[in-house]
């Protein structure tokens, strides 16, 4: 190959002088000088020199030609740098477009890289550049990947706030995204709130955060600045209530087993019916949650779960029954027996449908909102009166839910790719 033919192809090797050009089936190598009539400037001061203090060979890769790896084995110059008051001695030049300084790839190869680490990282991306005749470990894909300066990202007005699992149950990071537009702005380390509460305090154009129910999320903003706005995420919400829901169903599952087969009657059932009869006479008596407990050697929860329920028969599951031919007809057949079987279920269907009209922002939901809880309360409904209570107690970020339209969809977005990511295997 002749020497223009290799200029021309390869424009970042003008102003050398190359001495020689070897092909090979496991690569193509150039062998290059610098000129020694061109002056570089100092890595320490910036001054322009040309005195020459040794020369050594260093070997840089480059982009494939022709399917082939392209080595550069190039002698370079180690110059004297000629200000008296610049603290190097001497410095290594560097070529533009070639060489930068502790590096064994050119620019070119190194963008390649680091955008393949971007995409995939790890092993992932060390095996598409093997396609790319390039050899590299995951390892070092990591470690071109850490090396990359993070972009300045403008503090997002709305702020979506999540937190995700860097090995679930142990360790814990926070995501925090632009609400807006989903693009990412910050991984903090951890998700304890004092190092949330710092990151909002350094960035104080944030002027709205959405969150889920967590605590610890509203605490620390609330730390950093109280004038901030915190957006309850819409979708928690609705799943709180399902949650509720669902509990409140199958403690009225004896309602039902009215019109079916007889509810499950042995051992548990007998024990569930005298455990309630023991706690709700010591209650009838004056005694205090806490001190049932005590007495009847159970946990608090336990004691609260029980006391919930004015009939016993509610902590009695109905039983299960497996896929039959009546299948395609229960919902008729329901229909024909909705001749109030379970008043409460039938009010429990009613407060699902009102909150749902509320998840639509609009800016008298906050009222209506006010009204839906009194009538929650008013119900016989103790698990929907726990989420009721939950929406009180974050009454500000709920009512900004229902009446503003920012939300958390993005953020969970973001955090579902995150996991994808931390999966092992995810990317094969």
């Amino acid at each position: 190959m002749c020497v223009v033919a290799v200029e021309e192809l390869l424009p970042q090797l003008a102003g050398l002088r190359i001495e020689r050009v070897e092909t090979s089936p496991e690569a193509l190598r150039i062998t290059a000088v610098t000129r020694d009539d061109i002056s570089r400037a100092c890595s320490g001061c910036g001054q322009m020199s040309q005195w020459t203090h040794s020369r050594y060979v260093r070997r840089v890769a480059d982009e494939a030609v022709g399917g082939h790896p392209l080595v550069i084995d190039l002698s370079v110059r180690r110059l004297y740098c000629e200000n008296p008051d610049c603290p190097k001695v001497t410095f290594v030049e560097q070529v533009d477009g070639l060489t930068e300084r502790y590096q064994r790839r050119t620019p070119a190869l190194r963008r390649v890289v680091e955008a393949v680490a971007v995409a995939l990282a790890g092993s992932a991306g060390a095996r598409l550049l093997t396609v790319l005749h390039h050899v590299l470990s995951g390892a070092t894909v990591l470690n071109c990947l850490m090396r990359i300066a993070l972009p300045d990202r403008p503090v997002p007005p709305v702020a979506g706030i999540d937190e995700f699992a860097l090995l679930k149950g142990h360790r814990y990071a926070t995501i925090i995204i632009d609400a807006d537009t989903g693009e990412r702005i910050e991984v903090l380390p951890d998700r304890r709130a004092a190092t949330i509460t710092t990151w909002l305090r350094e960035h104080p154009g944030v002027h709205t955060v959405c969150r889920d129910g967590s605590g610890g999320f509203a605490q620390a903003t609330r730390a950093a600045d109280p004038t901030i706005v915190q957006v309850m995420d819409r979708w928690h919400l609705w799943h709180g209530l399902a949650e509720a829901a669902w509990k409140e169903v199958t403690a009225h599952g004896s309602c039902w087993g009215k019109f079916g087969p007889p509810l499950r009657e042995g051992k548990r059932a007998a024990s569930t019916r005298e455990r309630w009869r023991q706690i709700h006479e010591l209650l009838d008596a004056g005694v205090s949650l806490l001190e049932c407990a005590r007495r009847l050697g159970l946990t608090l929860n336990t004691v609260k779960r029980y006391a919930r329920h004015s009939e016993p028969d509610r902590l009695v599951r109905t039983p299960t029954y497996r896929p039959g031919l009546v299948d395609p007809y229960r919902d008729h057949l329901r229909k024909r027996r909705l001749a109030g079987a379970c008043p409460e279920t039938t009010a429990l269907a009613g407060h699902l449908r009102s909150f749902a009209d509320l998840l639509t922002p609009d800016g008298g939901n906050a009222e209506a909102l006010t009204g839906w809880i009194a009538q929650a309360h008013a119900a016989d409904l103790p698990f929907l009166h726990s989420f009721a209570n939950g929406l009180e107690r974050d009454r500000a970020a709920v009512d900004a839910a229902v009446t503003l339209p920012h939300h958390n969809g993005r953020t969970e977005g973001v955090n579902n790719k995150i996991k994808l990511a931390l999966t092992p295997n995810s990317g094969r």
